[in-house]
């Protein structure tokens, strides 16, 4: 589960795997292992036991790969020479990992890409995906038209251990950038109450918030955004 998947074959745009999952999804059990030792079927998530993601991949595998109502998704394997056709034709079809962003930036398009730290979707394939793009087309062009967040120890539905910081109005920033010309400037991630307990500046990704070693840890302005040699794991 927090194993990388390798694929021994190429998706579309070349991808060969999915990063594992990380630590610290404070919906774990809902969103990642479910209640029972061994998930249902044929009737996925009986009683609302079963891991959310378990009941998404139950439907893909069944219909869209297998094309079999019965059959068990347990005994899936990507590997299987029967299935891996079929992966590639439905990633063809519905997989969005192209990098190339050109047509979007040439029409004036602005770009604000964001996951969760503990994200059901791995925040590492959003990484993988971002430097795609920068391979791609170049850092320089991209840093005119993208940005890329990640809001450390959020999940997908933007949850988090009480007091930790989630929230920044990304909406209004990318919508500034649209209509003004003026990229993000720093952003600070606050809790999400009415009175923030916690604040962290958000920085763009590889670089993280490393606390100064002074001052209140609980204020963003004690934090700087440092670059991460080894981006997100």
């Amino acid at each position: 589960m927090h194993t990388d998947l390798k694929l021994s074959y190429e998706l579309v745009n070349g991808v060969t795997g999915m990063p594992g999952y990380p630590w610290g999804n404070v919906d774990f059990n809902v969103s990642i292992t479910g209640s029972r030792p061994v998930p249902s079927f044929p009737d996925p998530n009986v009683g609302g036991q079963d891991a959310v993601l378990y009941s998404y991949a139950d439907s893909y595998i069944r219909f869209f790969i297998a094309r079999d109502p019965q059959f068990n998704p347990l005994k899936f394997n990507p590997e299987n020479h029967a299935f891996r056709k079929r992966i590639i034709e439905v990633s063809n079809m519905i997989d969005a990992t192209d990098p190339d962003l050109s047509k979007f930036y040439d029409k004036g398009g602005k770009l604000i890409l964001y996951v969760g730290g503990t994200s059901e979707v791995p925040p590492a394939a959003i990484a993988q995906y971002w430097n795609s793009i920068i391979d791609t087309m170049g850092k320089g062009r991209v840093s005119k038209f993208a940005r890329f967040y990640i809001f450390p120890s959020v999940n997908h539905g933007g949850r988090q251990n009480p007091g930790l910081p989630c929230a920044v109005d990304l909406f209004s920033e990318l919508e500034s950038w649209v209509e003004t010309g003026m990229p993000p400037a720093e952003l600070i991630n606050t809790s999400a109450n009415d009175n923030p307990t916690a604040e962290r500046p958000l920085c763009e990704y590889p670089n993280y918030p490393r606390y100064n070693g002074t001052g209140d840890p609980m204020k963003a302005e004690n934090f700087t955004c440092t670059p991460s040699n080894k981006g997100i794991q």
